[in-house]
């Protein structure tokens, strides 16, 4: 359930239909509740595909179209495992 959430955050993200702002918000609340359950090994994937290139934004070392590309890139990279 929280992966789906994740899935559909980042998805809204790297659509454009959710602003840095509201996504890295929605994201930290994610995070915490995927941290403090530990039960579903894909949602603790996704964040920690997210966490570092969020970071890395926050910080100023990575321009906000490099975010949207990581992001995007854990995602095609989280589906093709779900797949397998």
């Amino acid at each position: 359930m929280l992966a789906e959430s994740l899935r559909e955050l980042i998805d809204s993200y790297v659509a454009g239909a959710v602003d840095i702002d509201d996504f890295s918000q929605q994201f930290a609340s994610l995070y915490f509740a995927v941290h403090r359950q530990g039960e579903e090994p894909a949602a603790a994937a996704l964040c920690g595909a997210v966490v570092g290139p969020l970071a890395e934004y926050s910080r100023g070392h990575r321009s906000e179209s490099s975010l949207r590309l990581e992001l995007e890139k854990a995602l095609i990279s989280e589906r093709s495992s779900v797949r397998q």
